[in-house]
């Protein structure tokens, strides 16, 4: 195997990595596709933005697979094909506003909902999830990146050619970090500094109407008349339970990552790893 020695990697996970930063950068560009019509002022700088946009998404995508096709390693192509999959069927999951942006479902008062680790061999209903805060927000934000680096470390793996028990521990260890970050960044965005837009299903905002569904209604008005004080929504959330709860998570999501990685080898990587994980639990602000 061709082995970077100096880092203890070898050179085709580098270029899985890689490869893994270009799909995620594709997708973040992609999403930035604006629907506009004939009506809209700037009607050719926004058209010019958006094929810049399309254009250099499809770069990167079709660059990161041409890249991972020169692995010629087929198990590897069809993981990394799969999370393709999952980013397109995060786009898929409704409500959504004008823009496409994702908006939270009607809560539900169904408490008891797990998202499988695997959706290969666990079959999911999107609608048993959709309602539910920590479903729903687990689901979408599984879908839309966390099955991106939860793969991307199995295939690592894969590269390797470690056995399949020690590759799925590999999946869930990524899958957990990816999650616990993700809740890291819904908290951040209601710190006293932020101000502005923000993602209408970060798990704060999703907690927070499962405790108060009335408030959903209210939300969803003000979207579609596109009067939404986004500021004011911060405020209203920061006096409930939701970011507290959404700490919560965090801190299970990160134990979670902390316990598979007790399965792996005693190495300086794994030490690495569990100082980094460790590190993610206590930037709560």
């Amino acid at each position: 195997m061709d082995c970077d020695v100096t880092a203890g990697i070898l050179h085709s996970q580098r270029v899985l990595a890689e490869i893994t930063e270009m799909i995620r950068t594709s997708n973040i560009i992609h999403k930035s596709i604006l629907n506009i019509s004939a009506n809209d002022e700037n009607l050719d700088e926004l058209n010019f933005g958006n094929k810049l946009s399309l254009l250099t998404g499809d770069y990167l995508l079709s660059t990161s697979f041409r890249e991972l096709a020169g692995l010629k390693c087929h198990e590897v192509n069809d993981l990394i094909s799969t999370c393709l999959r999952d980013l397109v069927e995060a786009e898929f999951i409704e409500p959504r506003d004008e823009q496409n942006r994702p908006l939270p479902h009607t809560p539900s008062s169904c408490q008891d909902i797990t998202i499988p680790n695997h959706f290969e061999e666990d079959v999911l209903k999107v609608s048993d999830a959709l309602g539910n805060a920590k479903a729903e927000w687990t689901l979408r934000h599984l879908l839309d990146g966390a099955s991106l680096l939860a793969k991307c470390c199995q295939g690592t793996l894969m590269l390797a050619e470690h056995p399949e028990s020690f590759q799925r521990l590999g999946y869930l260890l990524g899958r957990n970090i990816a999650l616990a970050w993700q809740a890291h960044n819904d908290i951040l965005t209601f710190s006293p500094s932020k101000t502005g837009p923000f993602s209408l299903i970060c798990a704060p905002l999703l907690f927070h109407l499962q405790q108060y569904p009335e408030y959903h209604e209210k939300i969803m008005e003000q979207v579609k008349c596109g009067t939404l004080d986004y500021d004011k929504v911060r405020d209203v959330v920061r006096q409930g339970s939701g970011i507290e709860k959404t700490m919560e998570l965090q801190q299970e999501l990160a134990q979670n990552a902390l316990d598979v990685l007790d399965e792996f080898p005693v190495t300086d990587v794994r030490l690495a790893l569990k100082n980094i994980i460790n590190s993610m639990k206590t930037l709560l602000p």
